[in-house]
Order: structure tokens, then sequence, then C-alpha cells
């Protein structure tokens, strides 16, 4: 089931990079900044749709086994930037991706990737009992950052500011370390391996 389910989204993210090139490659007669505009419009959307998608995993269709309904098993973090929204997604047993309003996107990942996920979604057990539940999931607006825990009882969500998590001691900036932590790991197997960005 799980292979089956990444085969799915790697379908699918070929045929949007297909997509994408093929435009690329057959430009409007009348390119114009107005096309940018609508290119990288065309590219959040299908970001963000992946995102939502992501959102409604559950244990059975990742493969995955958890011990009680309030057991955290994925974590998604937005991500509200200068000039735009980030998504991180990890999950127990390591899986993760980078989603990016603009810009490049990666999926999976090596075993520091996966070792750093695990730790990350480990940690966001503890902060459960400060999170709320929820039937929304809206991106943050200017200097946010929304975590969106997964469990079986549903989805629980704590809406911060960078800037809070700047000066706070609590667990959601130990947690927004941990997630930091995946990113930069994301980062650096960029910079060794090339042929990723």
């Amino acid at each position: 089931m799980k292979k089956e389910l990444i085969l799915t989204i790697l379908t699918f993210l070929v045929l949007v990079s297909g997509l994408m090139g093929f435009q690329k490659l057959h430009p409007a007669k009348n390119n114009s900044q107005q096309d940018s505009i609508d290119e990288a419009s065309k590219h959040a959307s299908i970001m963000l749709e992946l995102r939502n998608w992501v959102l409604r995993f559950t244990p059975d269709s990742l493969g995955l086994n958890v011990s009680s309904d309030e057991e955290v098993y994925g974590v998604i973090m937005d991500w509200h930037l200068t000039h735009r929204t980030i998504t991180l997604t990890s999950f127990k047993d390591g899986g993760a991706s980078i989603y990016s309003q603009v810009g490049q996107s990666f999926m999976g990942g090596g075993e520091k990737i996966g070792e750093a996920a695990k730790k990350y979604v480990h940690f966001a057990q503890s902060c459960l009992a400060d999170a709320v539940r929820t039937d929304s999931t809206p991106l943050p607006g200017n200097d946010g950052v929304n975590f969106y825990l997964l469990t079986t009882k549903g989805i629980f969500t704590k809406q911060l500011t960078y800037t809070f998590l700047q000066n706070t001691s609590s667990s959601w900036r130990e947690l927004f370390n941990e997630a930091n932590n995946v990113i930069h790991e994301y980062d650096l197997g960029t910079r060794t391996n090339p042929k990723r960005k």
C-alpha cells in the first residue's frame, strides 16, 4: 500500500513537471510579465493541492501502526517567509517532503533526513496537549507558522508566529527547531548532491 502511494505521488509530480516543461517549451505568443505571474500562480496552486492531499493521509494509507488514537503519526508545518510559504511534511516512519509555493520542492531523502523526521514527529507528541482539534487547515499569514499534528482522532493545530517562536522557550520552539533540523538535512543534501536541485 505504501509503495503504491509513493508511486502515485511520484506520478503526480512527473505529470506536473511535464506540463510545466511543456509550457516553457511552448510559450504563448505574447510572452509577458503576466505570463510569469500566471505560471507562478499555477505552481502555487499545485503545491497547495499536494499539501492538502498529504493532510488527508491516514496510518493505513501509509502502512503505519499506531498505538492509540492520540499518537501523532505525522506533522505538517507551514511557514510563511517573505515571498512564499514552505510546507514541511514528516511522518513517524521517517518519510518527509518539502513543498514550496515558489521554487523547488523535495520528496523523500536519505537516512539522515529520515532520522531527523522521526525525531521531529516523536517530539511533536509532547506538544499535542497544547494543540486544538481542527477541521480547518489554512496557510499562515505574514510571519505565521502553523503546525498540524495528525492523529487518528483528528488533526490538531497550533498557529503561531515566527516572532513568537524566536522569543519563547516553549515546547513549540523546540518543535520548530526539530523541523528546522529536517530542513537543514535537505539543505545539506542539495549542497552535496547538486543533481537534486
